[in-house]
């Protein structure tokens, strides 16, 4: 997958890792009203996309990620691309349907994280949501 660069798209770019198909069919539609969304399947495959990237400009601007991933946690995946400096910038959010002791204990360990409960948003919620935080930042969407 090739992502558009960023200077030229009229929207955020948002990554969505998920491995299972029909949610992340239900979520990439809604996100979609708002958002460019690319969707990847495993934490091997966002570090093989985020590696391939020559221009900072192509980044996503949040990566959504859901913590039980195929080859490794979502937690996993945060500490793999947070140790590297050039993707400091990218917003990184949770979406699972583990509890908030699991998210704290991420988020302490991880530092900013945002960390959103599936079973208490609906797709539309974790859009808007997702809005809120990217036009905080200065991204609008």
């Amino acid at each position: 997958m090739q992502a558009t660069a960023q200077r030229s798209r009229r929207r955020p770019l948002i990554m969505y890792v998920q491995d299972d198909d029909q949610v992340a069919e239900v979520y990439s539609a809604e996100l979609r009203h708002e958002f460019e969304v690319t969707r990847m399947r495993s934490g091997r495959e966002v570090l093989r996309w985020l590696g391939q990237i020559q221009d900072e400009g192509d980044l996503p601007s949040l990566i959504m990620l859901d913590y039980d991933l195929p080859d490794m946690t979502g937690g996993r995946l945060v500490d793999m691309i947070r140790g590297d400096d050039r993707y400091a910038h990218i917003m990184l959010v949770m979406l699972s349907n583990h509890d908030a002791a699991g998210a704290e204990e991420v988020k302490i360990r991880l530092g900013a994280i945002r960390w959103l409960l599936k079973a208490a948003l609906s797709p539309s919620q974790v859009s808007r949501r997702l809005g809120e935080a990217l036009k905080k930042r200065g991204q609008t969407a």
